[in-house]
């Protein structure tokens, strides 16, 4: 594998996909025009974005063609196989868009976790896409369960709220909401 050095950024060429290469800036170029004939100077390709937010590209090699994650095909090139088990993650700037090598690092789910709640962007509690319920509304709801005993308070509020009986005992009783400050309350808690 070559490293070519241009203008503060190393390139290397992908492996087993002759006539690309990405950049630790998190660039990549193809040496091919749109319509698949080689061509003599090198192109920069724009990626597509995921629904997850991710930059990919499509890669064509002389048997196979493949979607690719760019940030883990910048991982990938420079530092080899991501280990089983383990993701590529945007360590410092949370954006999933950088995909500069110095912004990479490999590590568990754990990790990545972990970077997300550093960066601000886990999906907990009412910044989850599917919250049905807000932290007060639990919150409201436990100490409501702990006061008046639970069941007729729960049926009371899901009526009120407009929620399943299912979805707010699963939060009142810590099924769900397990990171919320107020404890759940225990089945048959008076």
């Amino acid at each position: 594998m070559s490293t070519v050095q241009s203008t503060g950024s190393r390139w290397r060429e992908v492996p087993g996909f002759p006539h690309y290469r990405v950049s630790d800036l998190g660039v990549i170029q193809s040496k091919r025009h749109r319509n698949g004939s080689p061509s003599k100077t090198w192109r920069t390709m724009k990626a597509a974005q995921n629904s997850a937010g991710y930059r990919q590209v499509r890669l064509c090699g002389p048997d196979r063609k493949r979607w690719v994650e760019l940030h883990r095909l910048v991982w990938e090139v420079f530092n080899g196989p991501i280990p089983a088990g383990h993701v590529v993650r945007h360590a410092e700037n949370p954006d999933p868009t950088d995909c500069r090598l110095a912004n990479l690092a490999c590590g568990t789910q754990a990790d990545n976790c972990k970077d997300k709640g550093r960066h601000g962007t886990a999906q907990i509690r009412d910044s989850h896409p599917r919250a049905i319920l807000t932290s007060e509304q639990v919150g409201t709801a436990r100490r409501m369960a702990r006061q008046f005993g639970g069941s007729v308070t729960i049926k009371e509020l899901s009526r009120r709220w407009g929620v399943k009986k299912a979805t707010l005992w699963s939060a009142v009783y810590g099924a769900t909401w397990k990171s919320l400050d107020v404890p759940p309350c225990t089945p048959g808690q008076d």
